[in-house]
């Protein structure tokens, strides 16, 4: 009987000494074991990252030197016209082109295009017909001068088209990626009157560079500072300046386009001496802080020169 008891403890003290091994390796809510396959062992149904995937879309960020607009989808793409927004009490419209292929990541250049008296934004596109040159790299902006004008004279803050062109500048950035050290403007006739205008009021540091073709200015007839040899004093910094005027221009005489090109060859502090640049026969001033280009075109009257669209484009997209 002793033997028998000794031997029964004995056998229950291997029993409990196995019982917590087999506990601990025992799975808590076991799975039932996969079914024989003849194929191989299915994938873990998460997938792993796609290393690949990853390095081609990495994820974008705002750019640089963006406007508020960078980031955000944008509500219309393509040119649309008759668009509308109100500056200084009055409503102003205009028309504006927004690249096919918009990217909310990439800050774009905008161009100002004005018109010449009498026409509106919508019809001096294709005259200008810059944006075949620009390859969809910028926002263009075509707008409408009251009564298909533009106020010259008042000055602003009371300038119903400086007012314009503040309110369309800042709503196009607010909805669109916008570079905002890019921007640009460009006229014809009375166009680049305001063009030179807008060049002397708002200055380099909301446009980088202008462009008029066959006017004039910038000038104020009232309260304005000359230095001692004449030349108009204005608030703002001056920008780069490429000036395009026909000689044979009866409208706005040669003369007063190189009234134009003086004044902004003055105030960037250029070198009279110029040097040929493409197309010919236009030319650079040396020694500028920012580029002062000019192109005088023999025979040329009162309209675009067939050259100048191209080299209003590749001037502003040196910047």
């Amino acid at each position: 009987m002793r033997i028998f008891l000794v031997s029964s403890l004995f056998a229950l003290s291997l029993a409990a000494a196995a019982l917590p091994l087999a506990c601990s390796s025992a799975p808590a809510d076991p799975a039932p074991a996969p079914a024989a396959s003849a194929g191989p062992t299915p994938a873990d149904p998460t997938p792993a990252p796609d290393a690949g995937a990853d390095a081609a879309s990495p994820e974008k960020k705002i750019p640089e030197g963006g406007s508020a607009g960078c980031g955000k989808p944008a509500t219309e793409i393509d040119y649309a016209e008759g668009r509308s927004l109100t500056a200084l009490g009055k409503a102003r419209t205009f028309a504006r082109y927004v690249p096919k292929s918009y990217d909310p990541y990439r800050a774009y250049r905008v161009v100002f295009v004005l018109h010449s008296g009498g026409r509106t934004g919508a019809s001096t596109r294709p005259y200008f017909d810059l944006e075949k040159h620009a390859g969809e790299s910028a926002i263009f902006l075509y707008p409408d001068g009251l009564d298909k004008n533009w106020d010259l004279d008042t000055q602003p803050p009371n300038n119903p088209d400086v007012a314009f062109f503040d309110a369309l500048l800042a709503e196009t950035s607010a909805r669109y990626c916008v570079d905002k050290a890019r921007v640009f403007v460009t006229g014809s006739s009375m166009g680049a009157y305001l063009t030179n205008q807008l060049g002397c009021w708002r200055g380099a540091g909301a446009i980088r560079a202008i462009a008029p073709h066959a006017g004039s200015g910038p000038y104020r007839d009232q309260g304005g500072k000359y230095d001692a040899e004449g030349h108009l004093v204005c608030e703002a910094e001056a920008p780069a300046a490429m000036v395009f005027h026909g000689l044979a221009d009866t409208n706005v005489k040669p003369d007063d386009g190189k009234f134009s090109a003086e004044h902004w060859r003055f105030w960037n502090g250029c070198a009279a001496a110029t040097s040929p640049i493409a197309p010919s026969p236009c030319t650079k001033h040396e020694g500028c802080k920012k580029p002062v280009q000019t192109c005088w075109i023999p025979g040329q009257g009162h309209a675009l020169w067939s050259e100048s669209r191209k080299a209003t484009w590749d001037f502003f997209a040196s910047f």
